[in-house]
């Protein structure tokens, strides 16, 4: 796993699992709670952990483990205060011997709201084709085979400025505009993207994550992706990269 500066430098007081094939850290008892402190201050949850101990002098996995996910309508911060609490009660209740734990933490709020954001704003369904909510801006995409043809359809559908120039770069600026355009809403539906080559949909699919994690709530229009339920798993591919 890769984590940021900001939680390496949180971890790294630990001892290093880098013997064993793990980019992480190992913590005494109370140097996991102090950096668990750390983490609270800094609002990111902790999505596990596990146990480590020494063995011949190599410090190993000892098979004891938690996990804390995130529960149905639980919002960010309550969140990260109850795996807080979760992982000090298993921290503070582990067997009193000479163990060290390995802190698996996940995003802070600002990370996981603009994830919750893009979830929200990027669906899938079974019939993209007969999507059209009334009230809002409707632009559908079919049979796209081509970087050029996406462009061009794309700044049809949607009716792009006349500067808009071809390229990934116009495309995020436009997708985070669309002053042109008086629905609030603006709804971009993809009938089929099984023709566009992967390097395309890789960076088209990273443009639309960037642009709707971008909008915020309260502005003047607000960004909904819709794909067919056939795509989800090529999308999602890429959606997790993004």
């Amino acid at each position: 796993m890769i984590f940021s500066d900001t939680v390496d430098n949180v971890l790294n007081i630990g001892i290093s699992l880098e013997s064993i094939g793990v980019n992480n850290w190992a913590l005494s008892r109370r140097d996991a709670l102090q950096a668990l402190s750390h983490f609270v201050e800094l609002q990111i949850p902790i999505l596990g952990g596990d146990v480590c101990e020494f063995f011949n002098e190599v410090i190993r996995y000892n098979y004891d483990s938690w996990y804390c996910e995130r529960k149905i309508n639980e919002t960010l911060l309550d969140y990260v205060e109850r795996s807080a609490r979760e992982v000090k009660n298993y921290i503070e209740h582990y067997p009193d011997k000479v163990v060290y734990f390995s802190l698996v933490p996940g995003m802070n709020i600002n990370s996981l709201n603009q994830l919750d954001r893009q979830m929200k704003a990027i669906k899938f369904i079974n019939n993209p084709l007969s999507h059209n909510p009334e009230t809002t801006f409707v632009a559908h995409l079919s049979d796209i085979n081509s970087k050029d043809q996406l462009f061009k359809e794309l700044s049809n559908k949607l009716r792009f400025p006349e500067y808009f120039g071809d390229n990934w770069d116009a495309l995020s600026d436009c997708l985070r505009d669309f002053n042109w355009i008086d629905q609030e809403g603006i709804v971009l539906v993809h009938d089929d993207m099984s023709k566009l080559d992967e390097t395309t949909l890789d960076m088209y699919i990273r443009s639309l994550a960037e642009a709707v994690r971008d909008w915020k709530e309260g502005e003047d229009h607000y960004l909904e992706i819709v794909f067919s339920e056939k795509d989800e798993g090529v999308v999602r591919k890429y959606l997790e990269k993004a």
